[in-house]
């Protein structure tokens, strides 16, 4: 989670060179001699009474653009939530719930619910119609 103006924490002095880790440079650390500024000090962010997690064992991620979960192996997977929806990927899987419904798209079907009602590919499922009915038990052809 990106640090943010205002988050709580503290700093600690750092007794090694982060130049490296953080990506700022290299080099080898001089441990014989303390700094004689700042420059070893590196902000902790600490949680307060006040943004306790919802669920203790989860991890939480956010931003002021929301986040994006991904794995880096196997079937690629992820979840991105920013102000627009969440968006769920499972290989060429999706599903999506943003302000006008919830949409899922599995192979070439989209399933959509929204304020609407519920469409399959976008045949309207309360108001869909059937052809080739007649009275009996005979098959009807697929929705119109």
């Amino acid at each position: 989670m990106p640090t943010q103006v205002g988050d709580a924490g503290i700093t600690v002095p750092a007794d090694a060179l982060l130049g490296g880790i953080a990506g700022l440079g290299g080099g080898v650390p001089k441990i014989t001699s303390k700094p004689a500024n700042l420059t070893a000090l590196v902000f902790m962010p600490v949680s307060t009474s006040g943004s306790p997690p919802s669920d203790q064992n989860a991890a939480i991620a956010q931003g002021p653009n929301g986040f994006i979960g991904q794995t880096t192996t196997g079937t690629p997977s992820s979840v991105k939530s920013d102000t627009s929806g969440t968006t769920m990927t499972f290989g060429s899987n999706t599903a999506k719930l943003d302000s006008t419904g919830f949409h899922v798209t599995i192979g070439s079907y989209t399933v959509s619910i929204t304020s609407a009602g519920m469409s399959i590919n976008g045949i309207s499922f309360d108001t869909h119609v059937h052809g080739g009915v007649t009275a009996g038990t005979s098959d009807t052809t697929g929705p119109i």
